[in-house]
């Protein structure tokens, strides 16, 4: 493997990971924010709130769930891959 590809591919998964974090923070964010304000267009307060930040945390675990195949995906293919050597 030459230090370019390896390179390549830390910066990839880098920014995979960044990417992970911003869509956990942007699911929890957008459950509370639509919750809150449903809760104050129908007047139940806090209960929207709850429940919208229930369905922004399952969908931060989801895309950590799917974040992780990804990566076990990819760390199979690795192993199982042709020898990039040359031997």
């Amino acid at each position: 493997m030459s230090p370019a590809y390896d390179r390549r591919r830390v910066f990839r998964q880098l920014v995979e990971m960044s990417a992970l974090g911003l869509e956990i923070g942007l699911s929890v964010a957008v459950g509370l924010v639509g919750g809150y304000y449903l809760d104050r267009w129908l007047g139940t307060l806090p209960w929207l709130t709850i429940v919208g930040a229930a369905f922004g945390f399952a969908a931060a675990v989801r895309f950590v769930l799917r974040a992780a195949r990804e990566l076990e995906r990819d760390a199979e293919s690795e192993d199982d891959g042709p020898d990039r050597t040359g031997s």
